[in-house]
């Protein structure tokens, strides 16, 4: 819920929402459903370890494009976070950011 609060008093000041699923208070996906009635269009990734997350309906009804399972390593991570953020062309000049960058994985 803190999160929430956080995001609230300055939502424009946020680019990617990068979140757990297991939280106190309030989980990942209840944060990002709440998130989406103040910015529909902001990228989510959630990271989770626990395989029963990842109900492909659940997280496309969402708008989750990345679903994480943990542990991950930080060079996969940071790819993530690139592909997310349409920066992928920055750092690879032969990669164009599309639609198929967004994706549950």
């Amino acid at each position: 819920a803190v999160a929430y609060e956080v995001f609230r008093a300055a939502p424009d000041q946020y680019d990617l929402l990068i979140t757990d699923k297991t939280m106190r208070g309030m989980n990942g996906f209840e944060l990002v459903a709440a998130v989406r009635r103040i910015r529909p269009e902001l990228p989510v990734m959630i990271l989770t370890g626990f395989s029963d997350a990842q109900d492909p309906t659940h997280v496309q009804r969402l708008g989750i494009q990345e679903l994480v399972m943990k542990p991950i390593l930080l060079p996969d991570i940071a790819a993530k976070i690139r592909r997310l953020l349409h920066l992928d062309a920055v750092h690879n000049p032969h990669t164009q950011p599309d639609e198929k960058n967004y994706r549950a994985s």
